[in-house]
């Protein structure tokens, strides 16, 4: 890269320094005018009861619900984390070995045994 190329990136990094914004400028964002909140919708107060009585009840029923996901996560994190630790030592990772001199020992056996019996 020549020196002239170096020059003409430096300037060019220059001037796109001089016209970067700040990230929090908050000359760029207008505040928005809210009306004051009127509640249109007149209940009475037995109306009112059983609003509330159903509010609550749909907040015990997802209550319930997020309880029961989170108790049936744990246990199915418990129970995979028991079955690696059980399993961890009947896994025979030697077979994994592609250099393994035994991994396929047992495949040449029986396919000399295959070709006995094909020969007989």
């Amino acid at each position: 890269m020549s020196a002239s190329h170096m020059i003409d990136s430096v300037k060019y990094n220059l001037g796109q320094l001089k016209d970067r914004r700040e990230v929090f400028d908050t000359s760029k964002f207008q505040k928005k005018v809210y009306g004051a909140f009127k509640d249109k919708v007149c209940m009475k107060s037995h109306e009112f009861a059983a609003f509330q009585k159903r509010l609550f009840e749909e907040k015990k029923r997802e209550k319930k619900r997020t309880r029961r996901v989170l108790i049936f996560t744990i246990i199915a994190t418990l129970l995979l984390i028991v079955l690696f630790l059980i399993g961890w030592h009947t896994i025979d990772f030697h077979l994994l070995e592609p250099k393994a001199p035994y991994a396929f020992l047992h495949l040449e056996e029986s396919s000399k045994t295959f070709s006995r019996m094909l020969a007989s």
